[in-house]
Parts: C-alpha cells; sequence; structure tokens
C-alpha cells in the first residue's frame, strides 16, 4: 500500500509506504519553527566537551591520561591504572607483593622491575614442561592404553620395544630428532583396535609388504564393518550399531 500526506510547514504532498519516513520529513523540515532548537540540541549531544584527567597510579607510579566529560570529570576518583595494580595494593602491611610465595608469580608475569627478559622465559618454560610431565602422567596412570592419544601409545611402544623393525630387524636413530623411519602397523587391518597385541613397529619397507598396508584389500565388507564396530562397542566408545542383529552370540 501507498500512502499520501502534505506537510504541515512546506506543504509538499508524499508518497510514502510507512509513516516513519513521513513522521521523520516533519520533524526535521526546515520550515519548521522548532527546527533550529532540535538541531541545537542534536549537535549538543554529538559535540560533547572532553577534558584530558592526568593521574598517577599509586602502586606502579605510572603516569596515564583518560578523556573525560565534565560529568564524568567530577565524579572520577580512579587511583590505579588497571586491575592487577588494584588487587597488589593493600592496606597495612598485608600487602600481596612483600610474600615471597607471590614474588615468583610477580616475576614470572614481568611486574618486578629488576627481573631480566630470558630469566623469566626460562623458568616460564621450566614450569610449563613440568606441568605437562605431571598431566602425562596422570593419563599414562589413570586411563588405559587403548584410550591414550596416538602421540602417548607411540612413545610408549618406541620406549619399551625401541627403534627397530620387528620383522627384518634394522636399527636406526637420527642425532637430531632422535627418531627412526619406522610406523605402526596394525596386525588384524583395523585401526581401531590400539591394544599393545594388535600394534607391530616396522620399518617402511617391511610395512609395505603386509596385506593390509593403508587398506590394501580392504573392500569394507559387510563383515569388516561389523568387526570395526564391535571394537569399537567393547572399547566403550559406542554403545550399540545398526547391524549388532547379526553378531553372534548377542
Amino acid at each position: 500500500m501507498v500512502y499520501k500526506n502534505k506537510c504541515k510547514y512546506c506543504k509538499k504532498e508524499f508518497e510514502f509506504e510507512r509513516f516513519q519516513r513521513f513522521a521523520s520529513h516533519v520533524g526535521n523540515c526546515k520550515e519548521n519553527p522548532r527546527y533550529d532548537e532540535r538541531r541545537e540540541k542534536i549537535g549538543n549531544r554529538i559535540r560533547k566537551k572532553h577534558i584530558n584527567k592526568i593521574i598517577k597510579c599509586k602502586t606502579c607510579k605510572k603516569i596515564f591520561t583518560l578523556s573525560l566529560t565534565e560529568h564524568q570529570f567530577k565524579k572520577c576518583n580512579r587511583k590505579f591504572c588497571s586491575k592487577k595494580c588494584v588487587n597488589t595494593s593493600k592496606k597495612g602491611n598485608n600487602n600481596v607483593s612483600k610474600r615471597q610465595d607471590v614474588k615468583l608469580k610477580l616475576i614470572k608475569n614481568h611486574w618486578s622491575k629488576s627481573s631480566n627478559k630470558l630469566d623469566t622465559s626460562k623458568k616460564l618454560s621450566e614450569s610449563r614442561i613440568n606441568a605437562w610431565n605431571k598431566q602425562k602422567k596422570l593419563k599414562i596412570a589413570s586411563l588405559p592404553f587403548e584410550k591414550l592419544s596416538r602421540k602417548l601409545r607411540y612413545e610408549i611402544l618406541f620406549n619399551e620395544r625401541g627403534n627397530k623393525c620387528e620383522i627384518c630387524g634394522y636399527e636406526y636413530i637420527d642425532d637430531k630428532s632422535k627418531k627412526g623411519p619406522f610406523e605402526i602397523h596394525h596386525i588384524d587391518g583395523i585401526k581401531l583396535n590400539n591394544k599393545k597385541e594388535n600394534l607391530q613397529i616396522l620399518c617402511m619397507n617391511c610395512h609395505w609388504k603386509t596385506s593390509n598396508w593403508r587398506n590394501r584389500g580392504n573392500k569394507m565388507s559387510i563383515k569388516s564393518i561389523i568387526k570395526s564396530l564391535e571394537t569399537q562397542r567393547k572399547n566403550g566408545t559406542i554403545k550399540t550399531h545398526k547391524y549388532i542383529h547379526l553378531v553372534k552370540g548377542h
């Protein structure tokens, strides 16, 4: 629907689909007597004067500036540059920065001026490595071998059996990487069956000779699909599947 209406002030006719467009013209019409008052109010809202206030932080004694309006300038009682400085500053002798256990955290976060960047980076790297090793030990102790990540599984196998092919007996270790050209072979051809008994360390030549090298001869028949689904069900990754009625002894 298209509507027609006439402006009170300029007396022009307008065609519009929505009434809001016509109302916006009436409010902003130049022949409107309140046109100048409206423009002054809009200009004062947009062009508020800002005043720069210089403040000195109490904890780190850093000087910083804030651009504020007149109303904000009167009510501004800021004394710190950041939340870190607020947390470190406390009244009396209970200052957090004087405690020995907190000083180490301040050094790690580059708060102390005397600490070097190299020293702090070394401490951070050591702490990260120690934390990662603790998490790794907990995972190995709590989880079974099948549910560990691929990286941890391969590390455990190479540490136990060494960088050596289990068929031909070829050995090689690189000086820099301390690894060899070896791959892990799944004996039954099911990649989801990650038991220790099913895994074997082989060189690239012996791995290529196997019957199921990179899905060689695997046409994905119903039997192979049922095998893979059953291994997932036994490991606990899947509860049921649609071929469960074909499984014997279920």
